[in-house]
């Protein structure tokens, strides 16, 4: 059992929750609060940005110090702001015209205030976005929106990788590939929320299920992947816990800590 005040930073959809809603399991809420009681801080690690959390999620009143959103872009703890890096604005525009002329996926552009998108989607949970026809709209519109990431459908192209790869971190999941702003992952948003605590790296527990949780499994000194994750993630783990469905991040926190 670990004892000593460890942070447990702890991925959202596929995880924590049960759907993309944002149904957290009382069960994992109880484990949480039980780790909290015994002076562990527990925090969110989450491709999402901050605007796009679930509401059960973003509550005030969630047993949680602390929200790491966009892959360690955008930090939160104690209510306070202590990181917020978003994507330069004419890489933002380059990346927008890209996808409107070059590429027509659908791609969510996320930031702490709004969401944008370059196509119509039917079955987005939670709050659609606001759709952009055109990349100097960007300018007109949405002047003072900071993008931290975006994510887009499927896997982006060579000639994506080729215009965009160096001025992108870009992490390539199953059915979706996320990126943001270059020098950030999980794994960064972990080591600036565990030095902002007052927590060593080497007391550092993640839990995740996909591949933009690698950075942050790789890096913590307790790996955990949920039963539902892909082998590529599995293979990072000391610790395969239960799927999301069955209360997998209660049982990996009653394992290591209860």
């Amino acid at each position: 059992m670990l004892s000593e005040p460890h942070l447990i930073c702890i991925d959202i959809d596929g995880t924590l929750t049960v759907d993309f809603l944002g149904a957290v399991p009382p069960e994992n809420w109880d484990a949480v609060r039980l780790a909290r009681a015994r002076g562990h801080k527990v925090v969110v690690n989450t491709g999402r940005s901050y605007f796009n959390l679930p509401p059960t999620i973003r509550d005030p009143d969630a047993p949680l110090d602390g929200l790491i959103c966009a892959n360690g872009s955008y930090i939160r703890l104690g209510g306070k702001v202590v990181q917020n890096r978003t994507i330069d604005t004419a890489l933002l525009h380059e990346i927008l015209s890209y996808f409107l002329f070059e590429d027509e996926r659908f791609c969510l552009f996320e930031g702490e205030t709004m969401l944008i998108k370059t196509r119509e989607r039917s079955d987005l949970y939670g709050d659609p976005g606001v759709q952009i026809f055109h990349p100097d709209e960007l300018y007109d519109r949405f002047r003072d929106v900071g993008v931290n990431d975006f994510s887009c459908e499927g896997t982006l192209s060579d000639a994506f990788l080729a215009r965009f790869g160096t001025r992108l971190e870009i992490f390539r999941c199953t059915t979706f590939t996320d990126c943001t702003v270059l020098g950030c992952s999980k794994a960064v948003g972990m080591r600036l929320a565990a030095e902002h605590l007052g927590i060593p790296l080497s007391r550092t527990v993640a839990i995740g299920d996909s591949g933009n949780d690698l950075p942050m499994l790789r890096a913590a000194a307790v790996a955990v992947a949920m039963g539902n994750a892909g082998e590529a993630v599995r293979r990072e783990a000391d610790l395969v816990t239960r799927a999301n469905t069955e209360c997998g991040v209660a049982e990996a926190i009653r394992k290591l800590f209860l």
